[in-house]
This record gives structure tokens, sequence and C-alpha cells, in this order.
């Protein structure tokens, strides 16, 4: 089985992240920038990807870390909550079948 091309470039880019001193203006605007370049490869609309990228720059910038989670951590945190929000969240999907296929 090939190995997945947006698997491959979110754990380059996790272990990019966690692999830096620390966060800084510079930095973020890199990161938040390689997150759209991997995005828009995997063919997502430029409008997700903008809300994704601009919810997490702000949440970053407002809201603080909790205590003992490094700036590092809490980049790679908001990217997965983002993602995951924009992938429908965590709730099983609501699926009735209201006819059995081979009846």
């Amino acid at each position: 089985m090939a190995p997945n091309p947006l698997i491959e470039a979110f754990t380059n880019l996790v272990n990019r992240i966690r692999g830096l001193n620390y966060i800084d203006e510079t930095t973020l605007k890199e990161v938040l920038r390689e997150i759209q370049r991997i995005l828009l490869k995997a063919d997502v609309s430029a409008d997700v990807v903008l809300s994704i990228t601009k919810a997490i720059e702000e949440r970053f910038r407002q809201d603080k870390p909790p205590q003992g989670i490094t700036s590092k951590e809490f980049l790679i945190y908001l990217l997965y909550q983002e993602l995951v929000k924009a992938l429908g969240g965590e709730e099983t999907p609501n699926v009735n079948i209201s006819k059995r296929p081979y009846n």
C-alpha cells in the first residue's frame, strides 16, 4: 500500500513544529503557509483552507496555552482541533437506513 501524501505531509509538519525551539511571529506565518500548501495540494477548497488557518492563527494569538503546555504543543493541538472541526467534528454521523439493500 502506497503511503498517503497528505498523512506524510502533516506528519512532517508536526515533526517540524516539534523540532522548533519556540514559536515567534515569523515561524507562525511559515507554519500557517505550510498548512495552506498541504491542504491546497490535497484539493481542499481555498475558502475552507483560509477559514482553518485563520481560526488557528486567531486562537493561537488570543488563547493562552494551559499551564504545562508549550506553545509548540498548543499549536499542534489547535491544528488537530481545526482539522477535526472542518471534517465534521467528532460526532458519529446520523445514518438512517430505511430499506434493506438485498431484500
